[in-house]
């Protein structure tokens, strides 16, 4: 809608030779261009699921220890 707004005033602006109305309008004109041509070059992503945060699931709420031992993990050694 802005860019039909903007496209009018500039057409308007350039018929008076007014630069006061063509000027500012034409600048707002190519950038609202720009923006529907970056739009279609990159259209938004599909929302995605955020993970899941399982490892904050512990804690005093679900009665089972917050936080494990070191030596309880066999891919961590300790050494």
């Amino acid at each position: 809608m802005n860019t039909l707004n903007a496209a009018l005033w500039t057409t308007y602006g350039i018929a008076r030779l007014d630069p006061y109305i063509w000027l500012p309008n034409g600048i707002g004109l190519a950038l609202s261009v720009l923006q529907i041509g970056l739009r279609a070059v990159f259209p938004a992503r599909a929302p995605t699921a955020l993970p899941s945060h399982q490892h904050h699931s512990g804690g005093a709420s679900s009665g089972g220890p917050k936080y494990s031992r070191l030596e309880e993990h066999p891919a961590l050694e300790v050494r």
